[in-house]
């Protein structure tokens, strides 16, 4: 008896939500950056919950007398609107390689959000950020650096068609101490969907 031959499409995981690859498998067709100078903040943002946010920081720099502030004074899960899409990555040290892309350093996502999860068809939290295809991967780790080298925010607005399938975002990186005092070792990141367009 004849053997049919499986569908090899079948057999890669695929996000439930939009029936697109894991982060690590996908194929990216293009991507456009404008980033949003710290001097228009927040107001250069257009998703509200994303200036919410930015102004917890703020206030939370400020009562604590040093930019950034550290986890003890800023709390994020106060802005309960951006909760579900918020993460928080924490700097480490690594051996550089091809994989961190010659960098001594990655990011470890010790919290990502619900909704971040939905969207990806699956949930980092604890992984690196190798997880993710390579040219995503050398796009987050560099607004990372940006934010950790500036010790201040970093924002931008995303365009982007992946798998075929278009995907536009406003997004903010906010860098953290995980220590009053102590070296800028966290970054908490969030993102905002913006109204769909044809691919």
């Amino acid at each position: 008896m004849a053997q049919s031959t499986p569908n090899l499409a079948n057999l890669i995981p695929r996000n439930t939500l939009w029936g697109r690859p894991w982060a690590g498998n996908r194929i990216q067709q293009a991507r456009a950056v404008t980033d949003i100078p710290v001097a228009r903040l927040p107001e250069a943002l257009n998703a509200a919950p994303l200036r919410d946010l930015f102004e917890a920081w703020r206030r939370a720099a400020e009562a604590e007398g040093s930019t950034p502030p550290s986890r003890a004074q800023f709390h994020p899960q106060d802005v309960r609107s951006i909760l579900g899409r918020t993460m928080i990555a924490d700097r480490e040290p690594v051996a550089p390689s091809p994989e961190t892309d010659g960098a001594d350093w990655t990011c470890r996502y010790r919290l990502v959000g619900t909704e971040i999860v939905a969207i990806f068809g699956q949930d980092f939290t604890g992984q690196t950020l190798e997880v993710f295809h390579p040219p995503l991967r050398a796009m987050v780790r560099a607004q990372f650096d940006a934010a950790f080298a500036r010790s201040a925010p970093v924002a931008m607005r995303i365009q982007s068609v992946v798998d075929h399938l278009a995907y536009d975002y406003e997004k903010l990186v906010l860098p953290v101490r995980s220590a009053a005092g102590g070296a800028v070792d966290q970054a908490v990141v969030a993102t905002i969907h913006m109204p769909s367009r044809k691919a």
